[in-house]
């Protein structure tokens, strides 16, 4: 499986972020997940909205633009094969040299994977 790290195409699982990075440290971070139903995106432009005024309202420096963004979750799409799954994005707030301090630049993931339906008897008996 593959993701998007700073517009970088990697490997899922050998994707990361930095130690310092204040998303992990303080959760100074934003993220969307939205599904891909028989090959579409459901509500792509109302996510990635909401996405991105979601980082603005947090105050976090973004230099990538939504037209990125959707660029990079379609090829994403295509390179894994997803026709029944998801696409999750998350905006930190970046490196951090002393774990206080917001950087000039945050960080963007972007990943997409397959959801698993629910066991049919979690319908009727519960989880």
């Amino acid at each position: 499986m593959l993701a998007f790290v700073n517009n970088e195409l990697t490997d899922l699982h050998s994707a990361g972020i930095s130690i310092t990075d204040l998303g992990l440290n303080r959760g100074y971070a934003v993220f969307d997940f939205f599904r891909i139903i028989n090959g579409k995106f459901r509500f792509i432009e109302e996510h990635l909205e909401r996405f991105f005024q979601s980082i603005a309202l947090g105050k976090l420096p973004c230099s990538f633009t939504k037209a990125e963004v959707r660029e990079n979750i379609k090829i994403l799409q295509a390179k894994n094969n997803i026709y029944n799954g998801f696409v999750k994005a998350v905006y930190t707030a970046g490196n951090s040299p002393d774990f206080a301090t917001v950087p000039e630049k945050g960080n963007l993931i972007i990943s997409v994977g397959y959801l698993t339906p629910p066991n049919s008897e979690y319908y009727t008996e519960g989880v």
